[in-house]
Order: C-alpha cells, then sequence, then structure tokens
C-alpha cells in the first residue's frame, strides 16, 4: 500500500499587475500552505505556477500562461497523475463561459489531475462517483458567478473608455497611457516630448527613409546603449522600429489600436499629441521600408546570394542555426556594387536576442565539402555488428507530430509581437520540412530494401572549385536533406555536446597517433578563419567529424575528416 503523501502543486493568478502590490499574492499562497498542511498534502515548490498579470476571462492563462504550461507537463507525463492542482477558488482558473471552465475541468480531471479549491474546502476528483453530479453543479455555479463578474466589469470598462473617447474628441488630455516618446507636463497641463525622446524618434524616421532596414537601426541603437524609455523592454528590436514607423502617434493623431479595433471600435483625433515629424519624412521612410520588404516590387530578388545548404539540418548546441546576410560596404571590384558577408548564426531565444555562435557561411561550406568529399559508400553503410535501426520510420513521425503541436502553439504566441517567438516559428516550420524529406527517403528505403542515396560526389567536386554557384548548391542542398539528418557545429571539440566521451578519446588518441586522414585546407587565404567542428549525422545512423585545426606538426591548420564509430 503507498502511504507516501499526494503531490499538490499551487497555482496562483491575478489579472492586472498591480494587484502584486496588494495582499493577492500572500492571501493565496498562505491559504495554499495552510490546506496542504491541513490535508496531509505534499506542496511541491520545484514548480511554481503563477499568472501575474493573466486575465482567464479570456482562456489566456491556458493558451498562454503556467496553468497551460502546467497541463502540457501533465499530458507529457513530467508532473504524475493523480497529484493535485490547488487554488483559492475557481475564478483562478477560469473566468470563461460555464461552458468551457467545465470543459478545462473536465481535462485537468481526465489527465488524472485533482482539482483542489480552498476557499469553498471542495475538492473535485477524476472519480468522484455519486458526488460527481454535485461537483458539475457546483462548477457551473461558480464559473457562472465569475464569468457574470468579469462580464460585468469587461462592459464598464467598455463604457468608461467610450465616455473617454468623447472627451478627447472635446479636448480633454488622456493622461493614463502616453506612447514613449511623450510625457505630461502637470506645470503647463499639456503633453510634450522630451527633446532627447524627440530626438531618438527623428532619428529613426531619418535612417529608414535613407534605406536602413529596421534590425540595422535596432542594432545600431543599442551599441549607443540608447534607452528604450520601456518597463518591460531594455533593448531594441526591430519589430519595435517598424511599428514606431507606421505609427501616426509622431504625426500628431490619436487613434485605435489593433485590440479596439478588431472588436469594432475605431477612433481618429488629429493634432491630439503635439507633432515631432513631418507627413513628407513618414511617408518617405514607409515608402523605402516598402521597398525593404522582402518580396516587395521595389527591391529585386538578390539572386547572387548563395543559397543555404544547410537548411534545417545545422544545430548549435541543440539550438537551430540561421542564414543571415550582412552588408560589408565593400564594392565588388567589377561591378561597383557593394557586397554581403554570409553567415550561419545562432541565436538565444530570450527576447534579448543574443548571439550564441556565428561563423562566415563561406568558411563552414569550405570545411564541409572538403570533408563530405572522403565519405564513401562503404562508410555510409551500417555494418551487421553495429546496426542500428536506419529507418526510424515511428521516430520521426512523433518527431513530427511534436514539431507541429509547437509550430502551432508558436503561431498561437506570434500575437504577442515577439521578433524571436516569429523566429522560432520559422526555425521549427523549416525543421519540419526537413523532417518530412527525411521520412519520405527512409519510407521509400525501407520500402525497397536498398541502400539510402548517396552524396553527390559531383556536386561536392564542383563546390570546392566554387561554392558560389547556386545551381550546384541547390543540388547539394536536396541531397544533403536526404541523406543527412543532422549537422552539429561548434568552435572547439569539447563544444560537441552529442559526441560522448568515449567517442572523442578514441578520435584524440588516433589524432596524436596521426591516423586520421589529413585533408588540405581550404581556407589557407583566409586569415581570419579559425577552428571549427562538424559532426555530421547521416540518415542511416553513419557519423563522421569533420574538423579544422591547428596542426600538430607546425602553425599551419588543417581539416581532418573521420568516421566515428557508434
Amino acid at each position: 500500500m503507498n502511504t507516501s503523501p499526494k503531490l499538490a502543486y499551487s497555482y496562483l493568478r491575478f489579472s492586472r499587475l498591480h494587484q502584486q502590490l496588494g495582499d493577492s499574492t500572500r492571501r493565496q499562497a498562505t491559504s495554499t500552505e495552510a490546506y496542504c498542511q491541513r490535508l496531509g498534502l505534499k506542496l511541491d515548490r520545484s514548480l511554481e505556477l503563477f499568472d501575474k498579470g493573466v486575465s482567464a476571462f479570456k482562456g489566456r492563462n491556458v493558451e498562454k500562461g503556467d496553468l497551460g504550461k502546467f497541463i502540457a507537463l501533465v499530458e507529457q507525463g513530467a508532473v504524475p497523475r493523480g497529484s493535485a492542482i490547488i487554488v483559492e477558488s475557481l475564478d483562478r482558473l477560469s473566468r470563461q463561459s460555464p461552458r468551457k471552465t467545465v470543459a478545462l475541468l473536465n481535462r485537468l480531471l481526465d489527465l488524472g489531475i485533482e482539482v483542489h479549491l480552498t476557499s469553498v474546502n471542495r475538492v473535485l476528483r477524476p472519480n468522484s462517483g455519486p458526488d460527481e453530479g454535485i461537483d458539475l453543479i457546483l462548477a457551473v455555479a461558480l464559473a457562472m458567478r465569475a464569468n457574470e463578474e468579469s462580464e460585468t466589469k469587461s462592459m464598464r470598462l467598455q463604457e468608461a473608455w467610450a465616455r473617454k473617447r468623447e472627451d478627447a474628441q472635446k479636448g480633454t488630455l488622456l493622461r493614463a497611457s502616453l506612447p514613449w516618446w511623450l510625457v505630461y507636463d502637470a506645470t503647463r497641463l499639456k503633453i510634450v516630448s522630451p527633446p532627447d525622446r524627440r530626438a531618438v524618434v527623428q532619428k529613426v524616421f531619418e535612417l529608414t527613409a535613407k534605406g536602413y532596414s529596421s534590425a540595422r537601426i535596432a542594432r545600431l541603437l543599442n551599441e549607443k546603449n540608447t534607452p528604450t524609455w520601456r518597463p518591460k523592454t531594455k533593448k531594441w528590436l526591430a519589430c519595435r522600429v517598424r511599428g514606431l514607423v507606421n505609427s501616426d502617434g509622431p504625426l500628431g493623431t490619436l487613434k485605435e489600436t489593433a485590440k479596439t479595433k478588431a472588436a469594432g471600435r475605431t477612433h481618429r483625433i488629429e493634432g491630439y499629441y503635439p507633432r515631432i515629424i513631418d507627413p513628407e519624412l513618414a511617408a518617405a521612410a514607409r515608402a523605402q521600408m516598402r521597398k525593404n520588404m522582402r518580396g516587395a516590387r521595389g527591391r529585386p530578388g538578390d539572386l547572387s546570394r548563395p543559397i543555404n545548404m544547410l537548411r534545417g539540418l545545422l544545430h548549435f548546441q541543440g539550438h537551430w542555426c540561421r542564414y543571415a546576410s550582412h552588408r560589408n560596404g565593400l564594392p565588388d571590384p567589377e561591378t561597383g556594387i557593394k557586397g554581403h558577408n554570409h553567415y550561419y548564426e545562432c541565436l538565444s531565444e530570450d527576447t534579448d536576442g543574443k548571439m550564441l555562435w556565428c561563423c562566415n557561411s563561406t568558411y563552414l561550406d569550405a570545411v564541409l565539402v572538403a570533408g563530405l568529399l572522403e565519405v564513401t559508400a562503404a562508410d555510409l553503410a551500417t555494418s551487421k555488428e553495429t546496426e542500428i535501426d536506419i529507418s526510424p520510420v515511428h521516430g520521426l513521425r512523433s518527431d513530427l507530430e511534436a514539431l507541429r503541436i509547437r509550430a502551432k502553439n508558436l503561431l498561437a504566441a506570434i500575437e504577442s509581437g515577439s521578433v524571436t517567438v516569429a523566429n522560432r516559428l520559422r526555425e521549427v516550420e523549416t525543421e519540419i520540412r526537413a523532417k518530412e524529406a527525411q521520412l519520405e527517403t527512409l519510407e521509400a528505403y525501407s520500402a525497397s530494401n536498398t541502400a539510402p542515396p548517396e552524396l553527390p560526389l559531383r556536386d561536392l567536386e564542383a563546390l570546392s572549385v566554387n561554392l558560389q554557384n547556386n545551381v550546384t548548391r541547390q543540388r547539394a542542398m536536396t541531397a544533403f536533406n536526404r541523406v543527412i539528418s543532422r549537422v552539429e557545429a561548434a568552435s572547439s571539440l569539447k563544444e560537441l555536446s552529442r559526441l560522448n566521451e568515449q567517442q572523442r578519446g578514441r578520435f584524440l588518441v588516433a589524432l596524436t597517433q596521426g591516423k586520421l586522414r589529413i585533408v588540405g585546407d581550404p581556407l589557407r587565404r583566409f586569415a581570419r578563419a579559425k577552428e571549427m567542428w562538424l559532426l555530421v549525422e547521416f540518415s542511416n545512423g553513419a557519423l563522421r567529424l569533420i574538423g579544422r585545426a591547428r596542426a600538430s606538426h607546425g602553425s599551419g591548420w588543417q581539416v581532418l575528416s573521420e568516421r566515428i564509430e557508434l
């Protein structure tokens, strides 16, 4: 008989951030601790479920908050069935309609989670027996009360804001919320723009009109440590720059937000704010921004940009790597057109977008091609003694399903306007396409029981001569997505997390004894090229380690390409 106490998880929530200054947090936490002590529940403090300033009226705490994360952990098995979630009252979980609230409760109960309501001292259990009808009536009654209360608050707020908009039309100033470049001067009883903030707004519009991209402007502002004058955002982002240029606020116009417009409430008040940008400058900046957009009519496609051969394949320490271009400012000696440098970049998923790793694509592509030229059909064939499943169809299908669910969740999160979330969605979609191509290849291989496709050695030889040929790069990319399942990049051998200590040790011993295949360094003429390592994982499970490192006998560089035994 299991006598261990039941695991319990505390869930706290309040709708407005200013409520954390009051007694809401202490009241809910104290009530939960006393309740757990009284019933002998073991409160698991390792998982903090606290939705601060998240409304349950629209279900945001389930869509984006900690409550949704808790449900996901239960579904994944990280939180065991039979555990309990402790809430002060049902309105902490949901203030939606009774039907949606009961659906949420049923979802928790079907997952084997008990719901404890401390304020009414009631426990809703997955198998409540004869009390199930009473529990349902209680849940509906509590949900009706919570929803009616929220509906009343919502209606009153809408009426209050309608009156405020009417007052604004008559000249009354709304001082509660102003754009970041404006403040209310209490001595002069008017809205003003401080000189430092005005200068930043004007600079953004001027740079945009000159053709600077939003990302480049954000980078310049961050390099100069320009404040954002926002309580939550400490760094400038490209989406903030675009939002500023597209806003009518700098032109002196107060208008509805996207949220109120979607609700069918529109208004426009000219001259409400002080004008700090001329209409001509605003029109020029917006026109240039449209030209900068990919696919817009004003900007022809860059046919000279090398195609990303490792789309959806390249990773750094478990993170996806993107393919980016940066203007180098150096004109081509023949055409006179300024060129670009192309990089593989790995950015942090945090909002600050910190650069985790970066490598010039020319360097990495050259080393990869030189190493792959050493691969033969025998290298890719897995022997029976070390044979692993070279057709993990079921595993790939599970991975695809998980990626599609992740993409769906990220798509819902884009409403917040986060650039990193949008980038993350593109990365997940890229991996989905790569996984789909890999799954198609493996399914065909399982059906025909033939060897998987070979590497396009002829294209690799052509690329070793000219890396810029996009026709060859396109063919190589298609072949890579069929044959290669993953490429992990690193600046040192120790950073290759997918390489275990035994494999790393055998490789170093072979390197010391001079038993490894040495390939000519394709980066001899690039003085800035540094050490790099690539662990290539093929679709049949074979591994190949390709690296550029200092030669042991001198100061030169050498490229190594060696199959890693499983």
